[in-house]
């Protein structure tokens, strides 16, 4: 770019190529990574390397990058309302991670549309079917 009076840094930020725009399909709070031995001390040392490698070996693919914000969510270990931080990233895809991933990734990854809608409704008529057991397992227990 050929820098003149008239240039300004929004012009130059506007010129620069977009990378790659992701969409984050998971997340950890910062509940469920206190459950790896790594991630405590880590946070406490502010080692973001430790902390990149806790957020792979738990699911998140960084070569798109994660963010950590502060919301109200709830944990992925026992669905526990938190109003703190959580990191959001892309789940990985790499052969290693395959039996972990989660459902929704797995019929993402299907590529037909028809048979996607299908199994995501039986995958949420499952998990409401789960909760709905929980409950009246709690009912049971009182």
């Amino acid at each position: 770019m050929i820098e003149n009076e008239s240039t300004n840094e929004v012009d130059v930020l506007l010129e620069e190529p977009i990378i790659e725009v992701y969409q984050a399909d998971q997340y950890l709070s910062f509940y469920d990574l206190a459950q790896h031995p790594d991630f405590l001390p880590a946070w406490k040392n502010q080692d973001s390397k430790k902390i990149e490698q806790v957020l792979y070996e738990m699911g998140a693919d960084l070569t798109h990058g994660y963010e950590m914000n502060v919301c109200q969510h709830r944990s992925r270990i026992d669905a526990k309302l938190i109003n703190g931080p959580r990191y959001t990233f892309k789940e990985r895809q790499d052969a290693e991670w395959l039996p972990f991933r989660s459902t929704e990734d797995n019929i993402r990854i299907t590529g037909d549309k028809e048979f996607t809608k299908d199994l995501n409704q039986i995958n949420k008529r499952y998990k409401l079917g789960n909760i709905l057991d929980s409950m009246a397992e709690g009912k049971k227990r009182k």
